[in-house]
């Protein structure tokens, strides 16, 4: 059965708009005799619109004939069509109507808490509607405007709209040197109320002497006093607490000039991509070295699990800046993340653009380290403790060479502050994304197999961030009037399951084979596709959890590279550790990459016996090096060559050193015998003799029947346990040597009592384990 995303949909999206297909919601529009019926669907309506959504789920919306049914008397039915139409399809065409339907428009989305149009009709209002301004708008509505923080116009657009308004009030020419007495006084008794709400210390000198001082008979002369003192006495500061229209950017060492510049590197953009109003993205400050403290301790604290993140800091003593982007997170104790999107950064001078140098990660697995002891760490570039800086890439390995101070001539710096800031995704709203007519062109698969697609772009539009992105910042390719995007990663197979998920909510996954699902899951994944990837990661884990076992290193890898696919990393994870034996006995396993195998030899839960574990890390480092398995023929530069792979590693093999008092039980090859011991101490050190008065040896000669056992407490406390890296357990002359070779030389019973052990002679054993013993 195909699964539905039945709050979003229904099964003929295209048409919605046109058509009257299972419509539930009837909207009484205008008052009479004007009044007009119109029907409408409530999936779309609750996802576009605030005031539905919560009118419909609260169920206050009145019912007939179970038909939800809206009265809007003050809304007419042409403005209710042009809502309903940008509900729809996006679109919304402002153009063709008169400044008095636009202002009448502003105010029916306001009632229906359409946030995103707004914003866009009071910018067009001010930017756009000229005639209307000579029809005497309300100037209250002027009024909130002004007062408005997030109005996205340069100061002196929104002083020159203003003017504009106030001329065509008066009807008075705009030309001060014609004006009479009589025109200056209607003119400043017309600007008067909104003269405090132009934040005129925000304009560019040039502007304000040629488009404001020009003004200065209708200004009050203590205004431009102040304004002219602000000019040209230095350092002077202004005399209002009125901020910026956009709230300044929270930093002490970059402008808000610095941020289209990330925004463009973060999408791997030519510099110049983004400007100031088209930037995708939101810098929100998390940390201040400063403010917060410089140690490791106040990074994390600030900075785990915020997501992406850049960071920037100024070199002491200099005007350098250097800093990165981390696309994943900094949470985590000692471990490597991979990523192919971060990059390092370098401004020799941080106020010269043209001083700045890029470079994005050449080693995706060595791209970010996170540990609480350090903060940033990229690569070999990181921030030791309290502002100790040190580069160790001098080959260049991890990054470029951007000009950061490396080792070989600075040992190591320090920086006079450093900042981290939040990337956040925002979402630019064009004034009209596209025409309800026009057409993408998608061409899909690789050649020889490429097939041309159409679809339509409002639809994509709505559906897909990934387009909406694409087509409102204009970034697609175009031709005749068409969108085209080339996508040859992605097959025609899988497209159309994506497009017709697109279309009518339905995707249909029973008929593909898990490699496949897969690939689908990265397709969603490249187009954004938030809901697709967590309804396919959702249905691999319910159904198709066999093909793992195909090829678990290249699933647990593609996996891992795709920060959107939790669920499916979290569950493959658990999955190789509840059978490891998938991934270690598979034929792949000595190619899969360094940091996955760190993560898998951390975890508590990897259900094999250690030795195993031991034996896939010497089987996977030995074909890292092209090294054989066998100690008696390596050279020096092999053994340094398995010592440098394997030390990451050892730390993680898990034994029983260190682990406090245990109990070891090991069962006799081809029989039933249980022989074991007790160390109250531990089994760490190496060739130590350890001393206890407490420890034991027990023999079961039937290890299911207790009353078999024999137990002797030792007798020679200074040689009750002995330590070695290259033996088991052993207690007195009793031991295991290498690898299952057991034997007991106390033939005399001089450590522990005589109870039975095979004494003189080797034996092998089945199995043996070791239990920590804690006390409750």
């Amino acid at each position: 059965m195909s699964s539905k995303f039945l709050e979003e949909l229904s099964n003929d999206y295209e048409k919605l708009f046109e058509e009257e297909i299972g419509y539930d919601v009837i909207i009484y529009a205008g008052e009479e005799p004007n009044v007009k019926e119109i029907h409408a669907h409530s999936n779309i309506l609750c996802i576009r619109s605030k005031y539905f959504h919560t009118a419909l789920s609260n169920e206050w919306a009145g019912k007939e004939d179970g038909k939800f049914i809206f009265r809007k008397p003050n809304i007419s039915p042409h403005l209710f069509n042009i809502i309903l139409r940008f509900i729809y399809s996006g679109n919304i065409e402002l153009k063709n109507l008169q400044g008095p339907d636009v202002l009448k428009l502003l105010i029916a989305v306001d009632e229906l808490n359409i946030q995103q149009l707004i914003s866009h009709i009071q910018e067009y209002l001010i930017k756009h509607q000229t005639e209307f301004l000579n029809q005497n708008p309300t100037a209250l509505l002027l009024e909130l405007l002004l007062k408005r923080d997030d109005l996205n116009m340069d100061e002196i657009e929104v002083w020159e709209g203003l003017l504009k308004w106030c001329f065509a009030q008066q009807n008075i020419e705009n030309d001060p040197k014609k004006w009479s007495k009589d025109d200056i006084t209607k003119i400043e008794k017309s600007l008067h109320r909104f003269i405090p709400f132009i934040r005129f210390y925000n304009i560019e000198p040039t502007d304000f002497f040629y488009k404001v001082y020009n003004y200065k008979d209708i200004l009050p002369q203590e205004l431009i006093h102040d304004l002219l003192e602000f000019h040209i006495v230095p350092n002077m500061k202004p005399k209002t607490n009125v901020p910026p229209r956009k709230p300044k950017l929270d930093s002490t060492l970059i402008q808000s000039a610095h941020i289209p510049l990330f925004a463009s590197w973060i999408d791997k953009k030519n510099s110049s991509y983004y400007d100031n109003k088209s930037i995708p993205y939101d810098f929100k400050l998390l940390y201040h070295s400063g403010r917060n403290g410089f140690d490791a301790t106040s990074f994390h604290r600030n900075c785990d699990n915020k997501g992406a993140t850049i960071w920037v800091a100024k070199v002491l003593g200099s005007s350098q800046l250097v800093g990165g982007y981390n696309p994943l997170d900094w949470n985590g104790n000692k471990v490597w993340k991979t990523t192919r999107d971060s990059f390092l950064f370098n401004f020799k001078d941080g106020k010269n653009f043209s001083t700045a140098k890029l470079g994005y990660v050449k080693s995706p697995d060595n791209a970010i380290y996170c540990t609480e002891c350090q903060g940033p760490h990229m690569g070999d570039f990181l921030c030791y403790g309290n502002n100790d800086w040190r580069n160790w890439d001098c080959n260049a390995s991890h990054y470029p060479d951007i000009g950061i101070p490396d080792i070989t001539n600075t040992p190591s710096f320090k920086v006079e502050n450093y900042e981290v800031f939040q990337r956040k995704l925002v979402l630019i709203v064009t004034p009209i994304i596209v025409n309800p007519k026009s057409k993408i062109v998608v061409h899909e698969g690789e050649e020889p197999k490429v097939k041309e697609i159409h679809a339509h772009s409002n639809i994509l539009c709505i559906r897909s961030k990934y387009f909406r992105t694409a087509l409102s910042n204009e970034w697609a390719e175009k031709q005749e009037g068409k969108f085209v995007f080339r996508k040859p990663n992605i097959s025609l197979h899988l497209f159309n399951i994506i497009l017709r998920f697109i279309y009518s909510g339905n995707i249909e996954l029973k008929n593909l084979q898990g490699p496949d699902v897969l690939k689908l899951l990265i397709a969603v994944d490249e187009l954004n596709n938030q809901q697709l990837i967590s309804h396919i990661q959702e249905y691999l884990i319910k159904h198709r959890t066999e093909f793992l076992h195909q090829n678990p290193t290249g699933i647990l890898e593609t996996v891992y590279q795709h920060e959107t696919f939790t669920d499916l990393w979290k569950f493959f994870l658990e999955k190789i550790c509840e059978e490891p034996k998938i991934l270690f006995d598979s034929d792949k396993f000595i190619n899969l990459k360094a940091p996955l195998l760190e993560l898998l030899l951390k975890r508590d839960d990897l259900n094999m016996d250690e030795i195993e574990i031991w034996e896939g890390l010497l089987k996977w480092c030995f074909a890292q090096q092209n090294i054989e398995n066998d100690p008696k023929k390596w050279s020096k530069d092999d053994i340094t060559k398995i010592e440098r792979s394997l030390h990451r590693f050892i730390p993680l093999i898990r034994n029983c050193d260190d682990k406090g008092a245990t109990i070891w039980v090991a069962k006799i090859q081809g029989s039933s015998q249980l022989v074991g011991g007790y160390n109250s101490l531990d089994w760490n050190g190496n060739n130590v003799w350890k001393t206890t008065g407490d420890s034991f040896l027990f023999n079961f000669t039937n290890g299911k029947i207790i009353s078999t056992a024999k137990l002797g407490y030792v007798k020679y406390p200074g040689n009750a346990i002995h330590c070695a890296n290259n033996q088991g357990p052993r207690m007195g002359n009793f031991l295991c040597y290498g690898n299952n070779n057991w034997k007991n030389w106390d033939c005399n019973a001089n450590f522990y009592p005589e109870i039975g052990i095979l004494n003189n002679s080797r034996f092998t054993v089945e199995n043996y384990e070791v239990f920590q013993v804690i006390k409750k």
